[in-house]
């Protein structure tokens, strides 16, 4: 099947300055990991592309990456660095899928959409702090931004009557939305 890259069984970054970028919609099954803990990065360069291996399991992966107007979607749980998110761009998050990042950007300032299908727990650290995020939405369930410090998006839009945001770390918390 065309695009269908669901027989790969592990991505591993070698180096920092290592790039893997997938181009048009596709089934990545594969892991994704670093060698060494923040190298690599993965591009999602096509839309509707769906990330079904674990990521940065192991060795959290560097950069996240999905270019501007496209689109993917985490269907397992991911461990990145950096996610870096395009002008036009969705990255969504399955429900029930947790997501681990020091940072989640517009790859400049209101750019970018963070999308949460269900329950998530959302251990990210500072969300649009560099850049702020166009937008984050909050489908239907518990989102819980557990270890946030800093939160910038334009908009937060909670989409169900069950929509929920948390921010349950016991700390202050910089919030602009």
């Amino acid at each position: 099947q065309a695009n269908d890259c669901s027989g790969l069984g592990a991505v591993v970054m070698q180096n920092a300055g290592d790039i893997v970028m997938l181009n048009g919609a596709t089934n990545f099954n594969a892991t994704i990991t670093g060698n060494g803990a923040d190298e690599g990065t993965f591009q999602i360069n096509g839309t509707d592309i769906v990330l079904g291996g674990a990521i940065g399991t192991g060795n959290r992966l560097g950069t996240l990456k999905v270019n501007d107007g496209k689109s993917g979607t985490l269907n397992n749980t991911a461990n990145v660095k950096a996610i870096q998110i395009g002008n036009g761009s969705t990255l969504t998050v399955a429900a029930t899928k947790n997501v681990t990042a020091a940072t989640v950007e517009g790859v400049a300032l209101d750019q970018g959409t963070l999308s949460f299908a269900g329950a998530s727990t959302a251990a990210i650290d500072k969300v649009g702090n560099g850049s702020k995020l166009n937008k984050v939405v909050i489908g239907a369930g518990e989102v819980n931004f557990s270890t946030t410090e800093v939160y910038k998006a334009t908009t937060t839009h909670l989409a169900q009557g069950t929509s929920v945001v948390t921010f349950s770390k016991n700390a202050a918390l910089e919030l602009n939305t």
